[in-house]
């Protein structure tokens, strides 16, 4: 995804992406996969200087995002990276391979979703989670098949 925009300068204190919908392909085809919330807001923002560039990096982590239920149902929560470069130089000459040069590092931390849709630094669903999707749509962490001694 690349975006640009022209931003009046100042703190821009959050960045909310609306996801409609997710897709995973894997050897048997493509799958429709879950996700907690319909929306990922990150909050902390990132600021955007007077006549210059301010390049802000989403690197979604799919090793850490992508989750599969006992009964094979895909789970997307995301854990992204998010790093701001200001004064940068942005070559998107090739948008396939947008690279960014120069400038000073600004904002730069990890947020992850959880179960319940909340995104928040330390947020993540851990990958042992035994994970099942409810009756009602609901990501749900926990023993879904009641293994254990009542």
């Amino acid at each position: 995804m690349l975006v640009d925009a022209n931003l009046s300068s100042g703190r821009y204190g959050q960045v909310k992406l609306e996801i409609s919908g997710v897709v995973v392909t894997d050897s048997y085809g493509d799958h429709e996969a879950k996700l907690p919330s319909g929306d990922l807001k990150i909050v902390d923002g990132f600021e955007v200087l007077e006549n210059s560039t301010t390049a802000v990096t989403f690197d979604f982590r799919a090793d850490q995002s992508l989750h599969v239920t006992g009964n094979g149902l895909y789970i997307l929560a995301p854990v992204v990276y998010v790093q701001e470069r200001q004064r940068a130089q942005v070559d998107t000459r090739d948008p396939a391979n947008v690279k960014i040069n120069g400038g000073r590092a600004g904002t730069d931390f990890e947020v992850g979703m959880d179960e319940n849709g909340n995104v928040g630094v330390g947020n993540r669903i851990p990958a042992s989670a035994n994970l099942s999707i409810g009756d009602d749509g609901r990501v749900r962490v926990g023993n879904a098949f009641g293994y254990g001694r009542p």
